[in-house]
């Protein structure tokens, strides 16, 4: 849902959307690091399964502990953001889901609940490959209802 005119602009939750690539790794990075300086923050990371006739069958998602959906790129993520935070006491939820849109789904999520901010990376393709087959990054700028940082490698 979009903000309401006056609504706080720097909500604690950052939703940082990850497939395990490099450039993703950067926006985990990136998120942890940002959730260091909000008060009451807390860290969404997301993974979509893309699920179409032309791609390769999505993670197998499972109910971790905590009762949150799950997969194993998610949990890695959890990981590697848990590192940089150490003991910094801000918690980290799992978010993974398989759909036919990446773009929707993360925007989907970040609507569900407030959100202050939204991490991707960038998979550093050529201007001609995001024109043929589009860029999630780029989607979910266009389409979020909050600011959206787009991490670089």
């Amino acid at each position: 849902m979009p903000r309401e005119k006056g609504e706080d602009m720097l909500a604690s939750r950052v939703l940082v959307a990850t497939d395990g690539s490099e450039g993703a790794r950067a926006a985990e990075k990136h998120a942890a690091e940002l959730a260091l300086l909000i008060p009451d923050a807390k860290i969404v990371v997301m993974n979509v399964g893309k699920v179409g006739l032309l791609d390769h069958p999505p993670d197998i998602l499972r109910t971790g502990e905590s009762g949150e959906t799950t997969n194993h790129v998610v949990e890695e993520a959890i990981g590697r953001i848990s590192a940089i935070l150490g003991d910094s006491g801000v918690p980290v939820h799992a978010k993974a889901v398989n759909a036919p849109s990446e773009v929707e789904a993360i925007i989907t999520e970040a609507d569900r609940e407030p959100c202050g901010f939204i991490v991707v990376g960038n998979q550093g393709r050529s201007a001609a490959s995001i024109c043929l087959l589009g860029s999630v990054a780029m989607g979910v700028a266009e389409k979020a209802h909050c600011p959206v940082t787009v991490a670089h490698v």
